[in-house]
């Protein structure tokens, strides 16, 4: 074989080489690889609960008859093709819809659920392993397991429940038929916004390692019970006399106004509690911060 036919083959050996090392890269390093998936349920649905494993969930109330659903699968690292492996998996089951969302072990990536859902709509359930929830427009009643993430709220139901760690609440309720709101969370600050409540209805609060904050419309007639382990709790208002002034408890009890439609009951331990009346100015201002998705 002549010298130059060996150049030859060696020089094109090593172009191959270099050709398949770039390939390789480029499929190795395709970072933010996404894909949108569209999915619609016409039948009429009561109940709809969401399992998402990495990714963040958004339910959105709206007029029409049917849950709209955009899941949008991000590639973070890894192969391009891997993102084929992520799956959103949809099950009707008589008047209830499950959502679950399938990323395995060995890939790093995310599913974010976009999900709008008629007004009748009457009960959601969502848990997230790893992800923030966001639910604006839904009027029906709620349970929400969080964990590593933030929830962002606004609520017109009846009946809430909310499980964290690790996550930050923020919470608005303009709600003529609410009843029951409980909230239970640990390692996350919990903020929470009332402009409208019904009679009767009871408002509990736990947090572990977490600041509370509590802002009520002055319209509001409730009683209140907090409960703070190891700081204080600071006051913007004196429950009885409804005078503007700043007082510092660790144990508080008391009522403002004379038809004691709210039961608040706080209870904190290594966070701060701040108790605020709020005018109608800043609660709308909260509002239109929190609803701007």
């Amino acid at each position: 074989m002549s010298e130059n036919m060996r150049y030859f083959l060696l020089h094109t050996f090593v172009i191959l080489i270099l050709l398949l090392f770039s390939s390789c890269g480029r499929i190795g390093l395709d970072r933010g690889k996404d894909v949108n998936i569209k999915y619609r349920e016409k039948n009429p649905i009561e109940v709809m609960k969401v399992d998402s494993a990495f990714g963040n969930v958004e339910i959105i109330g709206w007029a029409k008859d049917f849950i709209e659903i955009n899941t949008n699968k991000v590639l973070l690292s890894g192969f391009t093709q891997d993102v084929d492996l992520m799956d959103t998996l949809f099950n009707v089951d008589a008047n209830e819809l499950q959502i679950r969302t399938k990323i395995p072990a060995r890939v790093e990536g995310k599913i974010n659920l976009k999900i709008y859902v008629p007004f009748i709509l009457s009960k959601v359930f969502v848990y997230s392993k790893n992800g923030d929830v966001f639910i604006n427009k839904f009027i029906g009643d709620a349970e929400i397991t969080n964990n590593s993430g933030n929830i962002n709220m606004f609520f017109q139901g009846n009946i809430l429940r909310v499980d964290s760690y690790k996550t930050n609440i923020n919470l608005y309720i303009k709600s003529y038929n609410s009843n029951d709101i409980v909230i239970n969370n640990e390692n996350g600050n919990t903020n929470i916004n009332i402009e409208t409540v019904a009679k009767h209805s009871f408002l509990d609060i736990k947090s572990l390692n977490g600041d509370i904050n509590l802002y009520t419309s002055f319209d509001i007639d409730h009683k209140l019970t907090a409960f703070n382990k190891n700081d204080s709790i600071l006051l913007k208002y004196d429950l009885l006399d409804k005078i503007f002034i700043e007082k510092e408890y660790n144990i508080l009890s008391g009522h403002k106004g004379s038809n004691n439609n709210l039961t608040i009951d706080i209870f904190n331990e290594n966070g701060k509690i701040i108790l605020n009346l709020a005018n109608e100015k800043q609660l709308k201002k909260i509002m239109n911060d929190m609803t701007v998705f």
